[in-house]
């Protein structure tokens, strides 16, 4: 797509990729250990620089295509997405990459790289973790929620908008977040809460478009 440069480098995929490895050999399942069939992945919204990388090859996000574990959907300057993984609605905003880590029917994981994701879950659809390099927030069935990478920062906001939240941690620590969550990956993890109103967010915009198309 012409202006898209926002592809990852070779180096920073090969990371992903060898980790997502390794957390298969000791069958951790946010790396994508055998759990049974798949689930589909879809592209609902692509809206301004979306492309997908599939081991360093990228395309255009195409409406209706069927994503594949492994590829990372990025969304560049100004561009907006939805993907539905497993019947749970994904809104990606600018700037924000997405990896699809584990697409297993039992508990689909999608990784959020960096940037800012909402999800909306159907009553019939499995759980579903969204993950960063130390935090797998457990989305469950019918709720509702934001995850937000500032992978610069190594900060990672988590809000449930109306159902508490499962947060397990790399330490092998879990919390169950009522309220918005601020998370500090480096250089030491800590956890501390926050006060957080969609409408007045620095994401206002973006939370206005994906819960007003996911109503339409």
């Amino acid at each position: 797509m012409p202006g898209m440069k926002r592809h990852l480098p070779p180096l920073l995929f090969a990371i992903l990729v060898a980790t997502l490895l390794v957390g298969q050999r000791f069958g951790s399942p946010w790396a994508g250990a055998d759990r049974g069939p798949a689930v589909e992945a879809v592209v609902l919204v692509a809206d301004g620089e979306v492309v997908v990388d599939a081991a360093g090859k990228t395309r255009p996000a195409t409406v209706g295509e069927r994503l594949r574990r492994g590829e990372i959907v990025l969304i560049g300057a100004g561009g907006y997405a939805e993907l539905s993984v497993a019947g749970v609605r994904l809104g990606l905003d600018e700037r924000t990459d997405l990896l699809m880590a584990d697409l297993s029917a039992s508990h689909p994981v999608v990784r959020l790289v960096q940037g800012r994701l909402a999800a909306a879950s159907d009553p019939s659809s499995p759980i579903l973790s969204v993950t960063t390099e130390a935090t797998d927030t457990q989305l469950p069935s019918g709720a509702s929620m934001s995850v937000i990478n500032y992978s610069f920062r190594h900060v990672v906001e988590i809000i449930p908008f109306d159902a508490p939240l499962p947060i397990l941690f790399v330490d092998d620590s879990a919390i169950v977040a009522v309220g918005a969550q601020r998370v500090t990956e480096r250089p030491g993890l800590s956890v501390e809460g926050f006060a957080f109103d969609a409408n007045t967010s620095a994401g206002a915009a973006f939370y206005a478009k994906f819960f007003h198309l996911l109503s339409s």
